[in-house]
C-alpha cells in the first residue's frame, strides 16, 4: 500500500520546506558510532539513507566534526567504512529519485515521525525492502522546533519509543536475517567545517 492521500499531501508541506532550506541530511552524524558499529558487524559495503535531506553528510569536500562524540573524519562515506554510499529523500528533488537495487545496510535519522501514523507500516517495509544485512533507525519521540508551512508541528507522529520498537519489531519479522537497531533521536551536536 503506497502512501495515503492525506501523507501524498504531507510530503508537499515538507517539499516546501526543503525549498526553504530545512533538513541539510547532518543529522545522521549523531548516530556515528551505531551506524558505523553495524557496518563493521555485518561487513556492510553499501548503504543507503533514506531521508536523507539535501544531502550534506555527502559533501566529501567537507571535514565532519562531532563535538561530543569526538568524531573527526575526512568524508561521511569513509568515516562509515563503505564503498557505496546512496542517498534517498522523496521530498527533495535532488535526491527523489527512488534508488534501484538493494544495499547491505539501510540507515533512516529523523524522518518517521514526521509522517502520519497509518503511513509508518509503508514507510518501515521500503526501507527493510531495500536491506539486505542491518537497518538503524533514529526517531523523534518529542515536538519538533519547527513548523510545517501550514502551521502544524514538523513531528506529526509524536510516540514513546517503545511504540515505534513494537511497530518496527512487527515490520521485522517480515524481513528474517535483517539486524535491525532503533534509537530515540538526541539532540543535535554537529558541527561541519
Amino acid at each position: 500500500m503506497p502512501l495515503s492521500d492525506e501523507g501524498i499531501r504531507l510530503q508537499k508541506q515538507y517539499q516546501k520546506m526543503h525549498r526553504e532550506r530545512h533538513f541539510q541530511g547532518i543529522g545522521c552524524f549523531n548516530y556515528y558510532w551505531e551506524i558505523r558499529d553495524l557496518v563493521k558487524e555485518t561487513h556492510a559495503l553499501s548503504l543507503l539513507d533514506y531521508g536523507c535531506g539535501k544531502g550534506r553528510q555527502f559533501n566529501t569536500e567537507s571535514k565532519v566534526l562531532h563535538g561530543k562524540l569526538g568524531v573527526y573524519i575526512d568524508s561521511w562515506q569513509e568515516g562509515l567504512g563503505v564503498g557505496v554510499l546512496t542517498g534517498y529523500d522523496p521530498a527533495c528533488g535532488e535526491w527523489a529519485k527512488r534508488p534501484e537495487g538493494s544495499f547491505d545496510g539501510v540507515y533512516c535519522c529523523s524522518v518517521l515521525e514526521h509522517l502520519y501514523e497509518h503511513d509508518a507500516p509503508f514507510v518501515l517495509r521500503d526501507i527493510f525492502q531495500y536491506a539486505q544485512k542491518f537497518v538503524f533507525i533514529a526517531v523523534g519521540t518529542t515536538p519538533a522546533q519547527k513548523n510545517l508551512p501550514d502551521g502544524r508541528n514538523a513531528h506529526i507522529t509524536v510516540q514513546p519509543i517503545s511504540w515505534w520498537e513494537d511497530m518496527t519489531r512487527s515490520i521485522a519479522t517480515e524481513y528474517p536475517g535483517i539486524i535491525w537497531m532503533i534509537s530515540e533521536e538526541r539532540e543535535k551536536d554537529v558541527v561541519v567545517g
